[in-house]
């Protein structure tokens, strides 16, 4: 067998497990939809969001001088518990949506979302669905699920080392939490409320001038 046609059935038998036809029929997916397409008009993606709403938007990092990746397990820890903080502070004991994309089998990534969410479901389709990027047209996909905030810790652990795309939102999504590998982006319903966290946790904003 050529390695042409093995990675073809590969990605193909990715394909599989990572991608859907349709989102789930069920009240958790129409709850799930409402409450996002009530706040946002923009994909479930940090970045999106981020440069949408700049006026209700902060960044902390998950490490001191924006260091991407932990080394030691010291610094695991702090990456972990500076997730952990802030999303208590935002959730305050309640239970939090997760939404994570995923795509199809021809990017390396397919699937990995997937696997990271344990009880996930199908949402949607991304509304453009199919993303071009350097391999050419590749399908979007998300999956939902509803989560308890100390449950978040293995998810949380797989964004920080580029094993997952995930956004957190609470019950009724008007704030998100979209954390990266270095960090998180938070979006608030207001400025006051974006400034109070931004004061509260302020020896983890960043410190650049554009607040990156």
């Amino acid at each position: 067998m050529s390695l042409a046609l093995y990675v073809r059935i590969l990605r193909r038998a990715v394909d599989g497990r990572a991608t859907f036809r349709r989102g789930e029929a069920s009240q958790r997916a129409t709850a799930l939809s409402h409450a996002w397409d009530e706040h946002w008009a923009e994909e479930p993606l940090g970045h999106l969001l981020r440069d949408a709403h700049q006026d209700r938007w902060v960044r902390f990092w998950s490490l001191p001088n924006a260091k991407r990746y932990a080394d030691t397990d010291a610094e695991h820890a702090e990456v972990l518990r500076r997730h952990m903080t802030v999303l208590r502070t935002l959730a305050e004991d309640t239970p939090v949506w997760v939404i994570a994309q995923d795509w199809d089998g021809r990017v390396i990534q397919s699937g990995w979302s997937r696997d990271a969410i344990p009880g996930r479901w199908p949402w949607r389709r991304s509304r453009d669905f199919a993303v071009t990027d350097e391999l050419g047209v590749v399908g979007s996909f998300y999956w939902g699920r509803s989560s308890a905030v100390q449950d978040l810790v293995g998810l949380l652990a797989d964004v920080a080392n580029d094993r997952a795309d995930v956004v957190i939102g609470g019950p009724d999504l008007s704030w998100v939490y979209a954390p990266y590998d270095g960090g998180a982006d938070v979006i608030l319903p207001t400025r006051a409320e974006r400034n109070a966290l931004a004061r509260r946790h302020r020896r983890w904003r960043s410190t650049r001038r554009n607040g990156l």
